[in-house]
């Protein structure tokens, strides 16, 4: 059974432009969704890369993979 994480309260201070790589909870903001979401959909992008026990999502690869999911209407 996994655990909770939970998304930093003062978020007030985050650069997140112009960044490549950004951690979990950075591009859960970037994207403005949960964190678990912004994780599964990295994890089918192939955007996930990990450095030791840090883990970094490569967020040019999680644009290309969105792009494929436009609603025409």
């Amino acid at each position: 059974m996994g655990y909770a994480r939970k998304m930093p309260e003062n978020m007030e201070g985050l650069q997140i432009v112009g960044k490549k790589f950004y951690k979990a909870d950075e591009g859960a903001v970037l994207y403005s969704m949960g964190l678990h979401t912004f994780e599964r959909i990295a994890m089918e992008a192939g955007a996930k890369l990990k450095i030791g026990k840090s883990v970094l999502y490569n967020v040019e690869k999680v644009d290309e993979y969105l792009e494929h999911f436009y609603v025409e209407e």
